[in-house]
């Protein structure tokens, strides 16, 4: 749990390995995710939350390719 909130128009570093050299992310799965997520929200106020925006694409809308 973050114990600050993420801030729009501030820069964070996305780290895929712990200090002591620890994955992460434990499949390729969470790995693709994180990087939707970041390619997502790099839209100033997306109009979908991302979940709702996965569901799209799962059921084959092409809104999907606006942030691919």
């Amino acid at each position: 749990m973050r114990k600050h909130p993420l801030i729009n128009g501030k820069t964070y570093h996305v780290f895929t390995r712990s200090i002591a050299g620890y994955e992460i992310f434990r499949s390729d799965r969470e790995y693709n995710r994180i990087l939707n997520l970041l390619k997502y929200y790099k839209v100033e106020n997306p109009p979908l939350r991302f979940s709702v925006f996965e569901e799209l694409k799962d059921k084959g809308n092409s809104y999907h390719k606006y942030f691919d």
